[in-house]
């Protein structure tokens, strides 16, 4: 009903999302609205895979399955090419834990680990999501800070997603400004970070 699409879209264009959720890196970008094409598989297949890659290093994946009808998820880690399953419910956005679910990873997962690296290569860190009815998968989106930057093992350094989680490969250490205070802040930053990983 165009009318009902109207009133949901003004309701979507009207939620500030960097400032209800307090997203930063969002405050500055103009709100646009998308129109894709609807993605049409049987009934209950479409699953979602968000692959969390570290330069081409892949460390973690999230397998979600029901996201619009009692969502349910399983968090992966990558260790030497082997994906293990990890115990606890994963959180699927900032705000919202749920529930795991019994089903293996789908056999789009290597495809979409390969897409992935591909694009995370010249990255300290990306998020990119996949649709899959583990036949075919879509591309989702790409983003460089999930749920508004919120740390997924707290801040441990010793867990293995901030073990594989490099910032001094993040674009403002490799290219840092040519002078000024930012300078001096990234010959600092780089030096003590230098100094922990040795």
């Amino acid at each position: 009903d165009r009318g009902e699409l109207l009133r949901l879209s003004r309701r979507w264009m009207n939620r500030r999302h960097g400032r209800c959720d307090y997203q930063w890196g969002y405050f500055n970008i103009r709100r646009r609205l998308f129109v894709e094409e609807m993605i049409n598989p049987p009934e209950h297949s479409l699953q979602e895979l968000k692959v969390f890659t570290f330069g081409d290093h892949v460390a973690r994946l999230l397998h979600i399955s029901d996201r619009f009808s009692g969502i349910k998820g399983n968090m992966w880690d990558r260790r030497e090419g082997v994906f293990h399953r990890l115990d606890r419910a994963p959180t699927i956005s900032s705000h919202s834990p749920a529930e795991t679910f019994d089903e293996p990873l789908p056999g789009t997962t290597d495809l979409a680990v390969e897409m992935a690296k591909e694009i995370g290569r010249g990255f300290d860190h990306l998020r990119v999501d996949f649709l899959t009815d583990g036949v075919s998968l879509w591309f989702g989106e790409v983003t460089v800070y999930s749920w508004g930057g919120y740390a997924w093992d707290g801040h441990d350094p010793r867990a293995a997603i901030s073990k594989a989680w490099d910032i001094r490969r993040s674009h403002f250490l490799r290219f840092p400004p040519a002078n000024g205070w930012r300078r001096r802040y990234a010959e600092g930053l780089l030096r003590v970070l230098d100094e922990r990983t040795c």
